[in-house]
């Protein structure tokens, strides 16, 4: 008894301290080094529905859009987008299609219809939240850069706002390979001796 408590409070100590993300949000963009730019012109793209994929300009990395509540559609020709195929939307999640990939950063536009707040959450590889409210303008553009403080990674970005989005342009992004955390290996391996421990406790 007294090995499987002190196990399973190992394992749940671990999990709470990967709980804090170190995440940061600049308004203004330019807050990351350009080394992806998310277009919509490859083959074999989702343009339409629920999800919309593009990929990015250098590796080919898949950026899915989705989460907006309506239909989505992306927009490759002119100003690269993604717009609600009603032609706005207030709720939108920003992530990469391969689970072993994360931002380390992304930078993106929003054109919204009128002035307004918008509410930005950066989810951590860790499975923590960081998040920041700006006030958005209807008139004209209003950049914004999620940023990881390595080694914790982004794994999506939830954008809420309280007017109406036009679309999300100049989608820059910055990703990277990620492996499990050893606080992950830990809670697997903890599990896996409790399991074994009641196992031989049967026979």
């Amino acid at each position: 008894m007294g090995t499987k408590l002190t196990l399973t409070t190992l394992a749940l100590a671990t999990l709470g301290a990967a709980a804090h993300a170190d995440i940061i949000f600049i308004e203004g963009g330019g807050g990351i080094p350009v080394v992806e730019t998310v277009q919509f012109n490859d083959p074999g793209l989702i343009l339409s529905g629920l999800r919309v994929t593009g990929a990015g300009n250098t590796t080919g990395a898949i950026v899915e859009f989705y989460d907006a509540g309506e239909t989505l559609q992306a927009v490759a020709a002119g100003a690269a987008r993604v717009s609600g195929f009603d032609g706005n939307f207030t709720n939108l999640s920003v992530g990469l299609e391969d689970p072993m990939l994360a931002f380390t950063g992304i930078e993106f536009n929003l054109i919204a219809e009128a002035d307004g707040m918008v509410t930005l959450t950066g989810h951590s590889t860790k499975g923590a939240t960081a998040m920041e409210t700006f006030a958005i303008s209807g008139n004209g553009n209003n950049r914004y850069s999620v940023i990881a403080t390595v080694p914790d990674y982004i794994d999506y970005v939830e954008i809420a706002s309280t007017v109406q989005i036009e679309d999300i342009r100049q989608i820059n992004f910055n990703a990277v390979q990620v492996v499990p955390e050893p606080g992950t290996f830990l809670a697997i391996g903890t599990g896996a001796l409790l399991l074994a421990a009641r196992r031989r406790k049967r026979l």
